[in-house]
């Protein structure tokens, strides 16, 4: 199943409603995060390093992200960006959790050009989540300066996040009889 805007809002907006963010304007918020980063995942290049057997293959695999790795990444952008205020630990733990079973939904797809089958290491290209979610923010009708400074602060843990993680793949496909290595390319659905 695809990363949706729509399937985005709404596990993120449970995740944060669990973690007690209860207000008229958490359902806005969710949607404008869910807009963002659904549109944000779906633009961000994969690279991948190949080993196996020589051919042209393909890969498929989870996008799995570990919440821990989300809750250290966003508190330290939320504190360079001075959101420090009572409910933040409760937003970032809600914020966090709802990415990671948002992530889960999606899939790593990727073509290896030199390896039929074998194995791939998946990196993703820096790109700034930051103009995304901005602009779905405002598009939400969220242009204070508290909207701007989470939108920001949202994006750059993203991007902390991604610019590190790295995934292994399955590749499969006809393969040849010697051994092959090389890289391979793909994005996230």
């Amino acid at each position: 199943m695809p990363i949706t805007s729509a399937g985005a809002t709404a596990v993120i907006l449970e995740s944060l409603i669990t973690n007690g963010m209860i207000g008229t304007g958490t359902p806005t918020v969710a949607n404008a995060i869910g807009i963002g980063v659904s549109t944000w995942i779906q633009a961000l290049p994969v690279t991948t390093i190949d080993t196996g057997a020589i051919g042209v293959g393909e890969g498929i695999a989870p996008l799995i992200v570990p919440t821990p790795l989300l809750l250290a990444a966003f508190f330290e952008s939320f504190a360079g960006e001075g959101i420090l205020g009572v409910s933040a630990p409760l937003f970032i733990n809600g914020l966090s959790q709802g990415l990671t079973l948002t992530f889960i939904q999606g899939l790593i797809l990727t073509t290896h050009p030199t390896v039929g089958t074998g194995a791939a290491i998946c990196s993703f290209s820096p790109l700034s989540a930051i103009p995304f979610l901005i602009a779905a923010f405002s598009g939400n009708g969220l242009t204070n300066l508290g909207a701007i400074k989470m939108s920001t602060a949202i994006g750059i843990g993203l991007s902390t996040v991604f610019s590190s993680l790295i995934l292994p793949s399955p590749i499969v496909g006809p393969a040849g009889p010697a051994p092959s290595a090389g890289s391979g390319f793909g994005n996230i659905v």
